[in-house]
């Protein structure tokens, strides 16, 4: 009984981690310059191509969201997006690989 009781009060307990603890990170992922570039939705991340110069951050959120730190040169953090906005960034261009960033207010 002991036994099913501390399992039940364990998984009780990562349930009420919040998800901001235990989610990764988005990225940007930049290969090949044959994709399209798209608007890189804020919370998710995207793939974009190689040797793009501007990055347009879109919220489609119903709260303003805050980049507080990012990998990639050219973002100067904080970035604050407004509920329902895009922000473009202007970045020297970009090479290949993927790039990390946190954002607070993502849920």
């Amino acid at each position: 009984m002991k036994n099913v009781l501390l399992k039940v009060v364990l998984g009780l307990s990562l349930l009420a981690v919040p998800s901001s603890l235990w989610a990764t990170n988005p990225t940007i992922k930049f290969q090949g310059p044959t994709i399209k570039p798209t608007a890189v939705e804020v919370c998710v991340g995207a793939i974009e191509p190689s040797g793009t110069t501007v990055i347009t951050f879109v919220n489609h959120s119903s709260n303003s969201v805050t980049i507080t730190n990012a990998q990639l040169p050219g973002i100067n953090t904080p970035v604050s997006i407004p509920p329902n906005r895009t922000v473009p960034v202007q970045l020297p261009a970009a090479p290949e690989g993927t790039f990390g960033y946190s954002v607070d207010g993502c849920q």
